[in-house]
């Protein structure tokens, strides 16, 4: 099985630019197992609100808030 966090990586791989969110409900712990989620890449954890995920996209994007 292929996580999410393999996906990204892959992508990263091929496109060292590319930025990464992630969302998750698991632990550090499980992160961790996977390797982390990896230097171009932000996490929100679930739940989350609205709000927080407009932050964290606008985090990833390079975007400040106004």
């Amino acid at each position: 099985m292929v996580s999410g966090i393999d996906v990204a990586r892959e992508a990263i791989q091929q496109f060292p630019n590319m930025k990464v969110l992630f969302t998750s409900g698991y632990g550090d712990d499980v992160l961790m197992r996977h390797g982390g989620i990896g230097v171009n890449a932000e996490l929100v954890r679930k739940p989350f609100r609205r709000d927080e995920l407009a932050q964290k996209l606008r985090t990833v994007m390079g975007h400040s808030l106004q």
